[in-house]
């Protein structure tokens, strides 16, 4: 199995180049019910056209559509209409290459991918297309070849405010972070990279976006009595909150203050002597 997601009350499961799609509101049947009859609910198959070497590799949704990324080319199933076996087709959306190391991810009417060398990473987005029914990819990291450094390991997002996080084997302790800011009738007017770096010790495991924030999980080393113990550790980041402590010093390095917690979710260090 090399994709596994759900789609209009049915399992998707992907192996190789064949889609196999279970009976609506049956995950577990994926044979069809009768050979003398085809019930719009029953379980069926699809392969993208020309596929035999393709190998599909992960799903994610598409303004309504649902887009199939495998390792030669990205595939769409209309979500317009129903998911049936004698109307469904697996037309070829795109053909941008290596795109699959790890899932993508939607966000501000874009779908995020990554690409790799092995030593560095660059991001992409895929969007419409000046022209019909023709979508189009855009480097986000061209002007930064190096920033993200290692593997690609996890895509996650909250759109408000609009937000990217990608976990890298580079920055085991931390994520590279993408903010953007979209204005009705003017598009991404703002975007810009940056990082965010958790404690010293810290080794990220996943991240979770939830309607209340992003779920960070993570191994993180603490002394108690004198002895070293990892614990296994969820931090929230709330980036909708408004800070609860006001400051006039952006957060500067402290000159004698103590450590105080954010509400959304990160930690600085307070100058006390202002």
């Amino acid at each position: 199995i090399t994709l596994l997601t759900t789609f209009q009350r049915r399992l998707l499961i992907g192996a190789g180049a064949t889609l196999a799609i279970s009976e609506t509101d049956n995950y577990i049947n994926l044979f069809p019910s009768t050979i003398l009859t085809i019930p719009e609910s029953d379980a069926f198959k699809l392969q993208p056209p020309d596929g035999s070497s393709e190998t599909l590799r992960w799903a994610v949704p598409y303004e309504k559509n649902l887009l199939i990324f495998g390792d030669t080319g990205q595939y769409s199933i209309n979500g317009e209409v129903p998911l049936t076996p004698l109307s469904t087709s697996f037309p070829t959306f795109s053909k941008f290459k290596d795109a699959s190391p790890t899932a993508p991810v939607f966000s501000g009417g874009m779908v995020y991918y990554a690409r790799t060398d092995g030593i560095n990473t660059s991001v992409y987005t895929i969007q419409p297309g000046q022209v019909s029914d023709s979508p189009e990819t855009f480097g986000q990291t061209d002007d930064l070849l190096t920033y993200i450094n290692g593997r690609p390991l996890q895509f996650a997002e909250i759109s408000n405010p609009g937000t990217v996080y990608l976990r890298t084997s580079g920055r085991p302790g931390g994520m590279f972070v993408l903010s953007y800011v979209d204005r009705p009738g003017q598009g991404r007017v703002q975007r810009a990279w940056h990082t965010y770096q958790f404690p010293e010790g810290d080794k990220l495991l996943g991240v979770v976006a939830k309607a209340d924030g992003l779920y960070i999980y993570s191994y993180r080393r603490v002394v108690i009595a004198s002895v070293d113990t990892t614990f296994i550790v969820a931090d929230v980041l709330r980036p909708r909150l408004i800070d609860q402590y006001p400051y006039l010093d952006s957060h500067r390095a402290s000159l004698g203050g103590s450590m105080v917690s954010s509400s959304a979710g990160a930690s600085f260090a307070f100058n006390g002597n202002i």
